[in-house]
């Protein structure tokens, strides 16, 4: 194949390249011929002072030369030493040794040390366009490899920070459409579904009391523990997808969960309605297929956890005694659960809603 020098300027054009040699005439010869295929051309007259022009380019610049031609024989430090100490440097920097034919007894060195190409003096045009043309297409190539690189893990790393920046704000949304959705079953409450106290349901107010005071002092942190340990079953089946390994390793956590929920309240006479609901609905979970589908376990699941959320609000308001009527929210957690378990099983839709009374 013939060289040109079209050919070699495909890939030397946009590199940066440090010459050293002692010898001046050849040095100012050479250098000229260098500028026209390279982009940057900078020398040194030996190798001490080749290594520091080499330490301050790359403080300077950041980056490293592209190619390094060097003389072997010179004073001061010869090119062997100083590649030493640039390879030590970086491993990677191509070089190329230019030695006179009586020298070629310390061609081993400079092969020893990682010369990936060699002149000899006096170096004709056809020597050095081969060995140009091989060196810089080396270069080109891994430069091009290696910007490529950066630039996907670039990429990555950008579409990684969306990634995290969408699920932060899909879990703000989240949050915030449960928040919602509890103000406005709140309100609605408060408007048109209050179900308010009946004294009636228990022997007399006094009573009632004393059922507050009771399950403020015996039940209502287990109750807080129990919506805890139920929400994190759930986050761990929405953290897998909705697959079906969490989901059969947590279901029964959850069941379990509501299970003690509902035997805790069924002691006190004025949450008998919710009580008994629960024992329903968890009848229904225990006794229902699994969802279908992944998307299927998702949509239940996050429903699922909006209801806890709304469990625990009631919970945390007992506690604090934020009512106007004990049984304020039994009508919407209620409509809740005939929700969950009409979707969890739609064959329960057939027969009608499901009746927790």
């Amino acid at each position: 194949m013939t060289i040109d020098t079209k050919m070699i300027l495909e890939f030397s054009k946009s590199l940066r390249i440090l010459y050293v040699e002692d010898d001046e005439i050849l040095a100012k010869i050479t250098t000229k011929v260098f500028s026209s295929y390279f982009k940057t051309v900078d020398v040194a007259v030996n190798g001490e002072e080749g290594l520091a022009l080499y330490q301050s380019y790359k403080k300077e610049t950041g980056e490293f030369y592209d190619l390094v031609f060097t003389d072997i024989n010179m004073p001061i430090r010869d090119g062997i030493s100083m590649s030493r100490e640039i390879k030590i440097e970086n491993p990677n920097q191509t070089l190329v040794f230019i030695t006179a034919s009586n020298e070629m007894t310390r061609l081993q060195d400079a092969i020893n040390v990682g010369g990936n190409g060699f002149l000899i003096k006096p170096v004709g045009l056809e020597q050095l366009q081969v060995v140009l043309y091989t060196t810089t297409q080396k270069v080109f190539e891994h430069k091009l490899v290696s910007e490529y690189y950066e630039e996907i893990e670039s990429l990555n790393l950008q579409l990684q920070n969306k990634n995290q920046e969408l699920q932060e704000r899909n879990s703000e949304l989240e949050k915030s459409l449960r928040m919602l959705n509890t103000v406005v079953e709140k309100e609605a409450i408060k408007e048109a579904k209050q179900v308010p106290f009946d004294e009636s349901s228990v022997e007399d107010k006094n009573l009632y009391n004393e059922q507050l005071d009771e399950l403020e002092q015996a039940d209502v942190v287990e109750l807080a523990e129990i919506c805890a340990d139920i929400d994190g079953a759930i986050i761990t089946i929405l953290a897998s997808d909705g697959s079906t390994t969490a989901t059969l390793e947590s279901l029964p956590l959850i069941i379990e969960g509501f299970n003690k929920f509902s035997s805790t309240i069924s002691y006190y006479t004025v949450f008998n309605n919710l009580a008994s609901a629960l024992s329903s609905f968890v009848s229904s979970l225990e006794n229902a297929p699994l969802p279908s589908t992944k998307e299927e376990v998702v949509n239940i699941f996050t429903l699922l956890e909006s209801f806890v959320f709304v469990l625990k609000k009631w919970q945390i308001n007992l506690q604090n005694r934020e009512f106007e009527s004990i049984n304020y929210l039994d009508a919407s957690l209620i409509s809740d659960m005939n929700t969950i378990i009409l979707m969890y099983n739609p064959q329960e839709e057939v027969e009608g809603e499901i009746d927790f009374f």
